[in-house]
């Protein structure tokens, strides 16, 4: 039974998250899809609160749906689940909740609390430059330019031509 609900919400999920992360709009048949998926997700963690997957899951899919607030509350259980010495895949996984986690925080206006979340993604995920990203935005608009201009500047030198690192060291060079 639980095989059987990790494989309908893959299927539910799997090419939604893709075109989602490609910046595709979702239409109804897309957000009733994500509504049964997050159904699932919920079950998932409630029968292993420690399953990394089902909470990174629940939170894309309460960020997808427009729902911050229970995107953040899922996936601040990402800190939870993690074990003491995570496995690559464990770890990058652990990435994208954190990631997420941030985003949730910064739609929900809580940048300080934004930016910390995206600095764990970055700890997880050291060379990801968009996590880097993910914590300058959190970081500026929590009233730190100085700081933020410097994190930039770290996600620049992993990524040089990364299009949203070159386009915010440009805003906050002028600010």
């Amino acid at each position: 039974q639980y095989l059987d609900l990790v494989q309908e919400v893959r299927n539910l999920t799997e090419k939604r998250f893709e075109r989602a992360d490609a910046g595709e709009p979702m239409d109804d048949l897309d957000k009733k899809a994500l509504e049964r998926a997050v159904v699932i997700f919920d079950g998932l963690v409630a029968f292993d609160p420690r399953a990394m997957g089902p909470i990174v899951g629940s939170g894309k899919t309460y960020l997808l749906l427009g729902k911050p607030e229970l995107a953040a509350q899922r996936l601040a259980l990402v800190a939870k689940a993690l074990p003491e010495k995570p496995d690559p895949d464990t770890r990058a996984l652990a990435a994208e909740g954190y990631a997420l986690l941030s985003q949730s925080l910064f739609d929900l206006r809580r940048y300080s609390d934004a930016a910390v979340a995206a600095r764990k993604a970055r700890l997880m995920a050291p060379n990801n430059a968009n996590y880097a990203i993910a914590e300058a935005s959190a970081t500026l608009q929590a009233g730190d330019p100085e700081k933020a201009h410097e994190i930039v500047h770290q996600a620049l030198a992993l990524d040089p031509k990364n299009s949203r690192a070159l386009q915010l060291d440009k805003f906050i060079t002028k600010h």
